[in-house]
């Protein structure tokens, strides 16, 4: 995955039976269970907000949440 418009990334996620889950996300999106986050993980171990993506300098960077599971 790379940079698809500036400021903007397109993530996967790859479990043992391959791509769980793909979306464009910015800056500021949420990673976890609950629906309302921009890339949803259908996890019991993935806390309802599991993580942030910040953009630091260009670079896409995964930020833990301070969940219980992160």
């Amino acid at each position: 995955p790379g940079a698809t418009l500036p400021g903007m990334w397109e993530l996967e996620v790859h479990g043992a039976d391959g791509v769980v889950a793909k979306a464009v996300v910015g800056a500021g999106a949420r990673i976890g269970r609950a629906p309302t986050c921009d890339l949803v993980l259908a996890h019991p171990s993935v806390s309802r907000v599991h993580a942030r993506v910040e953009d630091r300098d260009g670079r896409l960077w995964l930020v833990d949440a301070g969940s219980r599971n992160g």
